[in-house]
């Protein structure tokens, strides 16, 4: 196996590899290129995390592994540990693995592992809709008692829809996503009407911003 050049800053004692980042960065920090040449030399004889790894090659091991290899990376390694405490780290995760992301607020493993649960949750509600030819119900409200408020049930669906709906404050709603490729959504207290054919990606992140958001109602 071929292992970089790597040196050693004999201030922190972090190594890195020759042509990297964190040499770059040492020099902008003021280190001089004659200084860094003395610099002791690693020649790791083992695969070892300290040796070889530089961070932005575990950050991406970490956005490409499962949570389960993530928490055992966070348990045994400092850097990972480190990594998994930085909230930008988890909502690029979210991104990453094509969950939809409600909003741009820090997130945490917790987080991470709730989006990913109900990602899967919905997409299995949704998909033996499909097979049963039956529609799954999202049951959301205006200003009734107890019920949903009308400004998150605006969070829930995409403006171009609640521009057709012609929604007002006092309107309250019943929806269904029918065949996991149409949203039906009854206006009240009018009763009309509406019949939207969308893509199952915007059918499920309409449903995730429904379970988010508290307008729940499926009928498992």
């Amino acid at each position: 196996m071929y292992y970089y050049p790597q040196v050693e800053n004999p201030t922190t004692h972090e190594v890195a590899n020759l042509y990297s980042d964190q040499v770059n960065t040492w020099l902008q920090e003021g280190v001089k290129e004659k200084d860094l040449a003395s610099w002791p030399r690693v020649t790791p004889s083992v695969f070892n995390r300290n040796t070889v790894f530089t961070n932005d090659i575990l950050y991406n091991i970490m956005l490409n592994s499962n949570v389960n290899t993530i928490k055992k990376l966070c348990q045994t390694d400092q850097k990972a540990y480190q990594i998994c405490q930085h909230p930008q780290f988890w909502n690029n995760k979210i991104i990453h693995d094509g969950y939809y992301l409600h909003d741009t607020t820090p997130k945490t493993m917790r987080d991470y592992t709730g989006i990913d649960y109900w990602t899967h949750k919905i997409n299995e509600v949704l998909s033996k809709s499909l097979r049963t030819q039956s529609g799954v119900y999202i049951l959301g409200y205006g200003n009734r008692p107890n019920d949903i408020s009308y400004q998150n049930f605006m969070k829930i669906l995409p403006a171009d829809i609640m521009k057709q709906l012609d929604a007002k404050e006092n309107d309250f709603f019943r929806m269904a996503i029918r065949n996991y490729q149409e949203l039906v959504i009854v206006k009240h207290p009018d009763v009309t009407k509406y019949i939207f054919k969308l893509s199952k990606h915007d059918i499920l992140n309409i449903a995730l911003k429904a379970k988010y958001y508290g307008v729940w109602g499926f009928n498992f």
